[in-house]
C-alpha cells in the first residue's frame, strides 16, 4: 500500500498538483485504479487553475498532454531568461497559459522577445516617443506591448513601424505625422530607411508646397504619394510647380532642387 501512495504522489508531483495525494489516496481506497484517478485530476479545480489552456485548447480540437504543456512553459521562461525579461511579466501561471490559449508558438515569442529587447535597447528616443504618442505605450511598458499574447505580431510590428517613420518625420524636420498617416505609409511597406529618406526630401521642399500668390496648396496626400507611392501624376504636380517658381524667381527658393527636379520627387 505505501508503494501505491508513493506511485500516487510521484505522477501528482509531476504535474505540480502534489497537493492532491490525500484526495487521490482517498480514491484509491475506495476502489479507483491509478489510470481512473489521473483522468479525475483534469476535472480538478486544482488541476484547471494549474493548466487553463488545458480545457480551451482542447475544446478546439487541440489535444495536449500536460507533459506539452510543461515543456512549452520550460521553453517560453528560458526564452525571457536569456533576453533577461524582468520575472513580473511571467511569474504567474495565468501569464504564461495565455500564451499557450493564444497559440503563440515557441518560435513567435522568441522573435517577439528579440524585437523587444531591439525597441527597448536600441531604438531611439523619438521611436519611444512616437509609440507613446501614437499607442500610449510608454517606455516602461515596451516589453509588456511586444509580449501581449493577444495581439499578432503582423500587429505590433505595424505600431513599431508607424512609431519608427513617425520619428523619421520629426528627425528630418518634416514634423508630426498623425497616427493615420504613419499607419498609412507602414502598411504600403514604407521602411525606415525609406521614412528617412522621403521625408528629407519633403522637408528640403516644404517652401515649394507652401502656396504663393495665385497657388493651390500641395496637400501632404500629394507629398506623400510622390516620395513613397511612385504616383507619377503628384511628382509632375510637384515639378510643375518647381518650374513655375524657377521661372519666376530664376531658381531661388530654399527647395532641394538638382538638374532632373526636386531631389527625390521627381517621376523617372
Amino acid at each position: 500500500m505505501a508503494g501505491a501512495f508513493e506511485q500516487i504522489q510521484s505522477a501528482l508531483d509531476q504535474y505540480g498538483l502534489g497537493s492532491l495525494a490525500t484526495w487521490a489516496w482517498g480514491r484509491f481506497q475506495e476502489g479507483a485504479s491509478l489510470d481512473v484517478i489521473m483522468m479525475e485530476v483534469y476535472q480538478r479545480p486544482e488541476f484547471r487553475a494549474t493548466y487553463p489552456e488545458y480545457e480551451v485548447l482542447a475544446q478546439r480540437g487541440r489535444a495536449y498532454s500536460v507533459a506539452e504543456l510543461q515543456a512549452y512553459r520550460r521553453a517560453v521562461v528560458g526564452i525571457f531568461r536569456q533576453y533577461g525579461i524582468p520575472e513580473t511579466f511571467y511569474d504567474t501561471t495565468e501569464e504564461l497559459s495565455r500564451f499557450a490559449m493564444n497559440e503563440v508558438s515557441v518560435a513567435e515569442i522568441s522573435q517577439r522577445v528579440a524585437q523587444a529587447s531591439r525597441a527597448v535597447y536600441q531604438s531611439p528616443p523619438e521611436v519611444r516617443m512616437e509609440l507613446e504618442r501614437m499607442y500610449n505605450v510608454r517606455p516602461g511598458d515596451l516589453v509588456a506591448f511586444w509580449l501581449d499574447p493577444e495581439k499578432a505580431t503582423p500587429m505590433l510590428e505595424q505600431q513599431f513601424l508607424s512609431a519608427e517613420i513617425g520619428a523619421q518625420a520629426l528627425t528630418t524636420g518634416f514634423g508630426m505625422l498623425t497616427t493615420d498617416e504613419a499607419q498609412q505609409l507602414a502598411q504600403r511597406g514604407t521602411t525606415s530607411e525609406q521614412a528617412q529618406r522621403g521625408f528629407a526630401a519633403l522637408a528640403q521642399s516644404q517652401e515649394l508646397f507652401n502656396p504663393l500668390a495665385g497657388e493651390q496648396q500641395i496637400e501632404r496626400e500629394t507629398q506623400f504619394g510622390a516620395a513613397f507611392a511612385g504616383d507619377v501624376t503628384a511628382q509632375r504636380q510637384i515639378e510643375r510647380r518647381r518650374q513655375e517658381r524657377q521661372a519666376q524667381f530664376g531658381g531661388g527658393g530654399g527647395y532641394a532642387m538638382g538638374r532632373e527636379g526636386v531631389t527625390g520627387l521627381t517621376a523617372e
